[in-house]
């Protein structure tokens, strides 16, 4: 979520909104859950001097990235061959 203000605001404001990726004068990119971004969006429109916002899902990279990350590693070699294989069955 991509956050543009009118003017600078409280790095505070925004850390209980999301994940802060980064902030820029003022300007402001949130990681939210999906499944929060309505209520986020709400709070920040009722508490914040907000002149744009863009909503936008996470780049493939990331996703599998976090999969990966959650669920450990891929199988490798043979294992990967029987995981697929068992996929598929």
């Amino acid at each position: 979520m991509t956050i543009r203000f009118s003017r600078a605001v409280d790095a505070g404001d925004l850390a209980r909104l999301g994940t802060v990726v980064s902030t820029e004068a003022a300007q402001a990119v949130l990681s939210v859950p999906a499944e929060q971004a309505s209520a986020v969006v709400r709070d920040a429109l009722a508490t914040l001097p907000i002149v744009d916002l863009a909503i936008e899902e996470p780049p493939l990279e990331e996703v599998m990235r976090e999969l990966f990350h959650t669920h450990g590693r891929e199988p490798a070699g043979q294992d990967r061959a029987a995981a697929d294989k068992q996929a598929r069955a």
